[in-house]
């Protein structure tokens, strides 16, 4: 059951290779080489094996003429003694499923294999898992409610242990599903909430993930459709609808089953997205080397950081890439660097953070046009080249280097005519930073690259995502977006652009960011040298296409250069052949710019490269006259910062500010979005720490302000290019609250009062209050019936119907978070059908004030009778109306019924006779169709009247009530 095989020279030495057969599987247990090898030993020419002795020769050749060889002998030790299992015990009950085992060290053991079956002698839940050297594994996702069989079996060189014996446990049941959970962010209800905002819920502790729908209406899932997402306590729904009603629902989940019975959180956005996050671009500064010559292919790649950019010449000489450092607004050239034996130093470059690559696809280093990438790092005086990098196994006509990108600790090098699996299949070579060595991680081929697919055309990498392209892929071309799982990548999406013509190069061109993808095609469907955009949208764990292809308006052939496109946040552009497009997201994409330098040519090559970071693009035009025919040019375009924000509210250097008041301030042009923070001194956070609170310009304050106090408010407004913040501190001085507040008394109802309905409650104001609690309860200061914050009037409506109960209302005055203190609580008791039972109520209920919050001509109010069938009462008068926020009031006109209710409908036209900003009066004339005794005209100053009610005014002098048919002013 032993197998050997030598491998012949890797390393300039050699090694043997053991493995032995456990009777299904061959695994290797041993590798074995030369104490001290060196280039001129050649372990393993020799091998022969019998029973358990191993001989391997070799010999060494240390010069010309002279050599001697060598044999190597290994023997077979005892084979390992079996380990006892000492968690879980035989037969155990009610075992986690994931479950950490661990068993004793058998002696003579190099490493243990673990098997788990759900019956004697089974392996289908753990086959041959090699748990190495370690005493303890953990087992995790084992069957709910089953009985697992369990065998570790040591082994070393010589073998495996024998007739080792299992152990059998039952595991758990299923947990019961988990409870509901709570949306914490945005709270249900809110309102005034930012399209952009994350939803934020509490972890339950039971739960494994949670699944979110996210519609625009009760039960909907247009936005989010039943996502599942794992044991995190937040996700990003996507940019939301503006000025909407947004509903979401949140299930917690575990392998119990969904939580039961969760209900519904709502939300209502503001309209905070702002055409102006597209920046107005201005003219582009041109940008020549200090080295150029003839079709030097300046800026034939491009890529671009925070503050640096790295462009190649391809043809200057064998090859140059320079680089520069942002200043301002300008760029500063800061070194060209050169390859040591180029051929085409330059094909493709890429920059983040302190590191950079240049890669010649030509090099010869692994054979003709083998390829090879450069790396650089940034140091004070410029860019110094580290390493020089081939492929591990590179060969002749690779193009190892054909893209290039890089992002954090990972580059991912395209090497489109590997022919490892298929000739010109392609491959990707992924390097991973080590220290300060790029090391290579990986090469990746999905299992369906065939002949001539040219896999690795154009690579881009951002994050955990990765999109590699095969131009050639069915002759229409792919594109294989990887993701990383811990350090290892993972094919997670194939993209194709459907069932079009052939030769459409689906894939010329690829960019990807935390959100979206692109991939163009430039000659699919419209014709040769045409093409369209592919964008795709990460959605939960899928990039989802958002809206079909994506023409450009004027249907400009897009550029067949690998790097023509970028993106960034929402913004993509796409590269043409005399312009560059600008598209913007806002749920479907929207050109919103063509750019073009003043008198470029076709033949000019603008925009065969592009980059874009930060409200900066970068667009190269190659084969332009720069120094040189043909040397090259760059053009860079800024999105400049916003300018400052004005705080309109409070207004600056104002006293008596409110303690709880809604900011607002003006919005600069170009501002995508603004910082707040609130401090006791210039530039403090201590009320509110930096905040960004996206387009809005209005922010409600959530809890009061200190009072009397000198409050510092801090607006700093950004866009792409960055944040403003070299503005004024704005300050303000809040109101004084130094007087105690007292209690009121309840003046409607009457204590001690019987009344048959509690719908109106009037009190005495206090002069400090900013609002009122209202009690009402069955007991002295309870509120089992209702709990009512007012503001500062001194009445409120309600509708209390416990007929047959003693009623308790308690009223406390409040200012800020200050409250009167040990309040009263008023009684009266509620009558049981105080007119019988069989006889109609005789009498108008009429409030002579209404209040509302706020009032549009769309509302209707009801006015509640009751009053008997057939004695018909016309009300057609005046009605006081208050708006708390100004918004423009109608006028109102009764109908004419029977029944319970009044409805008053709102005019276009009303007859408006007093206004003072707040409060609005409405007059008409008041006609009686039937007697009433109780109702009465009481005259009230500057000669107006208003109508009034015995039953619910006590000073009401109704004198015997109106005539039938009476007239009233």
């Amino acid at each position: 059951n032993t197998a050997v095989v030598t491998t012949l020279n890797p390393n300039n030495s050699g090694f043997a290779h053991i493995f032995q057969h456990n009777g299904e599987n061959w695994n290797r247990i041993a590798i074995k080489g030369m104490d001290f090898p060196s280039f001129y030993h050649v372990f393993g020419t020799g091998l022969d094996m019998q029973e358990n002795e191993i001989f391997i020769g070799g010999y060494s050749d240390y010069n010309k003429g002279y050599t001697r060889g060598f044999v190597y002998y290994y023997t077979c030790e005892e084979k390992p003694a079996c380990a006892e299992i000492t968690f879980p015990v035989n037969g155990l009950a009610d075992v986690e499923t994931d479950l950490s085992i661990t068993w004793n060290s058998a002696d003579k053991a190099s490493g243990y294999m673990i098997f788990a079956g759900s019956c004697p002698g089974c392996t289908d839940l753990t086959d041959s898992l090699d748990a190495g050297q370690t005493n303890e594994y953990v087992l995790e996702n084992l069957p709910y409610r089953d009985t697992v069989y369990l065998k570790i079996v040591p082994y070393n060189t010589s073998g495996f242990a024998t007739e080792c014996q299992s152990v059998w446990f039952v595991t758990e049941d299923f947990p019961a599903p988990p409870a509901c959970t709570d949306l914490l962010s945005p709270i249900s209800e809110a309102t005034g909430i930012s399209v952009y905002t994350d939803l934020q819920w509490e972890k339950i502790p039971d739960a494994t993930g949670y699944q979110i729908t996210v519609g625009n209406c009760s039960g909907c899932n247009n936005i989010l459709d039943s996502l599942l997402v794992g044991d995190v306590d937040f996700v990003d729904p996507g940019i939301l609808p503006g000025n909407d009603t947004i509903f979401v629902r949140i299930i917690p989940f575990n392998d119990g089953g969904m939580a039961s019975e969760c209900q519904e959180a709502f939300f209502v956005t503001l309209n905070d997205r702002f055409a102006s996050e597209i920046c107005s671009y201005k003219d582009g500064e041109k940008i020549f080397p200090l080295l150029s010559e003839q079709q030097a292919g300046f800026g034939s790649a491009v890529d671009l950081t925070e503050n640096h950019l790295v462009v190649s010449s391809p043809g200057y000489a064998s090859g140059a890439a320079t680089f520069y450092q942002r200043q301002g607004s300008d760029w500063r050239e800061l070194n060209t660097v050169f390859p040591e034996n180029g051929f085409s130093f330059g094909t493709d470059v890429a920059v983040d953070g302190e590191y950079a690559a240049v890669t010649d696809e030509n090099d010869w280093g692994n054979g003709v046009y083998a390829g090879a990438a450069y790396i650089y790092r940034k140091n004070e005086n410029g860019w110094e080249q580290t390493q020089k990098i081939l492929g591990d196994d590179g060969r002749s006509a690779d193009y190892f280097g054909r893209a290039v990108d890089l992002f954090g600790e990972y580059m991912v090098v395209g090497c489109p005519g590997d022919d490892t699996i298929w000739h010109s299949g392609g491959s990707a070579y992924i390097f991973r930073l080590e220290g300060n060595l790029w090391v290579q991680d990986t090469i990746l081929c999905p299992a369906d690259i065939g002949v001539n697919d040219y896999f690795g055309s154009s690579v881009a990498i951002h994050g955990d995502f990765m999109i590699i392209s095969a131009t050639w892929h069915y002759t229409n071309g792919a594109a294989y977006i990887y993701k990383r799982t811990g350090k290892k990548w993972n094919l997670h999406q194939k993209l194709t652009p459907g069932n079009f013509s052939a030769n459409q190069h689906f894939g010329t061109s690829v960019a990807i960011s935390e959100r979206f993808a692109v991939v163009t095609s430039p000659s699919l469907f419209t014709g040769y040298n045409k093409g369209e955009i592919f964008i795709y949208e990460l959605r939960g764990d899928q990039w989802v296409m958002t809206d079909g292809y994506v023409l450009t308006s004027d249907n400009s052939s897009l550029n067949w250069a690998k790097s023509a496109v970028s993106v960034s946040g929402e913004q993509v552009i796409i590269g043409g052949e005399t312009a560059f497009y600008l598209f913007q997201y806002d749920g479907s994409w929207k050109e919103t710019k063509k750019i073009f330098p003043a008198g470029i040519k076709k033949e000019d090559g603008f925009s065969q490269t592009l980059a874009m970071q930060n409200g900066v693009i970068v667009a190269a035009a190659s084969k332009a006259k720069g120094n040189f025919d043909g040397s090259g040019v760059i053009y860079s375009y800024n999105c400049n910062t916003p300018d400052c924000a004005a705080l309109l509210f409070p207004v600056p250097n104002s006293i008596q500010a409110p303690l709880n008041p809604v900011l607002s301030w003006s919005q600069p042009l170009e501002t995508a979005g603004m910082q707040l923070s609130i401090g006791t001194c210039p530039g403090c956070d201590d009320i509110l720490e930096l905040t960004d609170i996206r387009g809005a310009d209005t922010y409600p304050m959530s809890f009061n302000l200190p009072q009397n106090t000198l409050i510092y408010t801090t607006l700093r407004p950004y866009n792409m290019a960055g944040i403003q913040t070299e503005c004024q501190i704005y300050s303000f001085r809040t109101m004084s609250i130094s007087e105690p507040l007292e209690c009121t008394s309840l003046s409607f109802p009457m204590t001690q009062d019987s009344i048959s309905r509690l719908s109106y409650i009037r009190w005495e104001p206090v002069s400090n209050a900013l609002g009122y609690r209202i009690d009402i309860g069955s007991c002295a200061f309870c509120n089992d019936i209702a709990s009512i914050t007012t503001d500062a009037f001194s009445d409120e409506y309600v509708d209390i119907d416990t007929s047959g109960l003693r009623v308790y209302i308690t009223i406390t005055p409040f200012n800020g978070n200050h409250f009167a203190e040990s309040c009263s609580s008023s009684s009266f008791y509620l009558l049981e059908d105080p007119y019988g039972e069989s006889s109609c109520i005789r009498h108008f209920e009429f409030r002579p004030i209404q209040r509302f919050s706020s009032l549009s001509g769309n509302d209707t109010i009801s006015m509640n009778g009751p009053y008997c069938p057939g004695e018909v009462i016309t009300f057609i008068g005046k009605i006081r109306f208050e708006s708390r926020d100004c918004q423009k009031l109608h006028g109102i006109i009764p109908k004419l019924g029977s029944g319970w209710d009044q409805e008053f409908l709102f005019l276009e036209n009303p007859r408006l006779i007093t206004g003072n900003g707040k409060a609005f009066e409405y007059h008409s004339d008041v006609q009686t169709t039937a007697r009433n005794p109780d109702l009465c005209v009481l005259s009230i100053p500057d000669g107006k009247t208003r109508l009034c009610h015995t039953l619910y005014e006590p000073d009401c002098p109704c004198n015997g009530g109106l005539p039938e048919g009476a007239l009233l002013p």
